[in-house]
């Protein structure tokens, strides 16, 4: 968004300077390049849509994009196979996957996690990922949890946070499908879901201290 707080028209052919920013250090990745030609009527205010190609990071990273003359906008950048933290969450086992109308699968194989898909074939995985609006889990699925698996599960619904429930030996953390979409391409749906299944695999974590102390 630019504003012109003056009273005269404005022009000006903005470039741009990327930086990776790093303990109190902004480093500059490349040289500044040319953007767009503005113009802006007094008092005048106009939103642009702008396109950034990052370099390809491990973890987090920061980045400043500096509008030279102008200002500067900060943004993180995240990897590209965040989802691979749910192979790890599972352990030693696949990850289970429930998944009819494929909006989890296409990623994991991107990510490289292995998975077992519930709908094909039997599982006794740590940690499973269901993703449908059923009114109600696969019986397989139910079973499973009985016996200690953790599950989230991702389906329409008005509310807006996660909720944790317990079946047995096992949890399943029920959260609406707008917390984890646009799944391909939100860095912050992506870490939802992961986030979903640390409390699926914890559901204490769900808990007050005050409450975890008068169960112990």
């Amino acid at each position: 968004m630019f504003r012109n707080s003056s009273n005269e028209a404005a022009e000006a052919n903005v470039q741009t300077r990327l930086r990776q920013l790093s303990f109190g250090s902004a480093m500059p990745v490349g040289d500044a390049q040319p953007w767009k030609r503005l113009r802006l009527l007094p008092q005048q205010t106009v939103v642009e849509a702008y396109a950034a190609k990052f370099p390809t990071v491990r973890a987090a990273t920061r980045f400043q994009i500096e509008w030279i003359g102008i200002g500067r906008t900060e943004v993180s950048v995240y990897p590209d196979d965040l989802l691979k933290k749910l192979g790890t969450l599972a352990g030693e086992k696949p990850l289970g996957l429930f998944d009819p109308d494929s909006q989890v699968r296409p990623l994991l194989k991107q990510a490289g996690v292995e998975f077992t898909d519930l709908e094909t074939e039997p599982s006794d995985a740590r940690l499973t990922v269901v993703w449908s609006d059923a009114r109600e889990l696969p019986e397989s699925v139910i079973k499973r949890v009985k016996d200690g698996m953790a599950v989230v599960w991702i389906r329409k619904s008005a509310l807006v946070a996660a909720y944790a429930v317990r079946l047995g030996m096992g949890a399943v953390v029920i959260a609406s499908t707008s917390s984890v979409s646009p799944l391909a391409d939100s860095p912050m749906a992506q870490l939802n879901l992961i986030r979903f299944a640390e409390l699926a695999l914890e559901p204490e974590a769900l808990r007050l201290p005050e409450d975890r102390k008068e169960t112990e």
